[in-house]
């Protein structure tokens, strides 16, 4: 992964230490240049008993006060960066504040912290938007350290041709992610239930059909590509992914934002809460 400029986005909140030493781990390693940003709004500057004078006051009032919050932040920090500049932007919505940063910045990646008492790592429609929209990695960073065997879980969808070229860039995007963090790469691949199907009447020989040629392409990537290992899971990608993280002891789960089948469709179709909430790892987006 070739990302030398990173959009930190922070929060007021509990998990921004984990976010700025793991974005410094990064740095460090790619020697990236940083840029750290809070999105800020106030619906008091737009309300109609609001005079001109008053809304203005009161946001270069916030805005100077969460520049002094991000200098302070990084006051013992800045010495992991190789360069590091702050910005505070005006905007309802995270989404467009933090592409209208990262533009401004031609950011490489997107670094964004969730907190532990989140029920789901994806918690807003904004969220969402970051991620299908953006056009760019998005880490979202939860809050806990890295350990120090740091396995990254690459989830791809073998059984389709088609997503070739997106399982390609999500295994080299792991291959660099790991190799930066000084650890090692394992895929996951899960297809759907077949045990129980009416629909089926040899499940047993199709099960043994999927798994063998998904195995056969998967030891062909691996061959090229020092996987640590591969997980074949029959069943809902949610699950499928959870326990491959388990097993992995992954850090990082790394997958795409474009396909609507698979572990990576599932991730932006109807179960997506369901995967999400599941998943006790880091969570990098790339657009395939």
């Amino acid at each position: 992964m070739s990302t030398k400029r990173y959009t930190i986005v922070i929060n007021r909140s509990d998990e921004t230490p984990f976010v700025l030493e793991k974005a410094a781990t990064l740095a460090s390693a790619k020697n990236a240049d940083v840029q750290v940003v809070r999105i800020i709004h106030n619906d008091l500057v737009d309300f109609p008993h609001t005079s001109d004078s008053e809304a203005q006051s009161l946001k270069i009032s916030m805005m100077q006060s969460e520049h002094t919050f991000l200098d302070d932040l990084l006051d013992d920090m800045r010495s992991r960066f190789k360069s590091v500049q702050t910005l505070v932007v005006w905007d309802k919505r995270v989404s467009e504040g933090t592409l209208a940063a990262a533009r401004e910045f031609n950011a490489d990646m997107i670094i964004k912290g969730v907190g532990a008492d989140a029920k789901y790592l994806v918690r807003t429609p904004d969220d969402w938007n970051l991620l299908r929209e953006i056009g760019l990695p998005v880490l979202l960073l939860q809050e806990s350290p890295w350990e120090a065997d740091r396995a990254v879980l690459a989830a791809v969808d073998l059984l389709n041709d088609a997503h070739d070229a997106d399982n390609e860039r999500i295994i080299r995007t792991s291959e660099h992610l790991a190799s930066e963090l000084g650890g090692n790469i394992h895929l996951v691949f899960a297809y759907p239930g077949i045990s129980g199907s009416a629909l089926m009447t040899n499940a047993d020989k199709r099960r043994e059909q999927i798994e063998k040629t998904v195995s056969e392409k998967l030891h062909a990537i691996s061959d090229s590509k020092n996987i640590e290992q591969l997980h074949i899971e029959e069943g809902p990608p949610a699950v499928a992914v959870n326990k491959a993280v388990l097993d992995s002891r992954a850090e990082i789960v790394v997958l795409g934002n474009a396909a609507r089948k698979g572990v990576a469709g599932t991730l932006f179709g109807n179960t997506s809460e369901a995967l999400l909430s599941k998943v006790d790892a880091d969570l990098l987006v790339i657009p395939t």
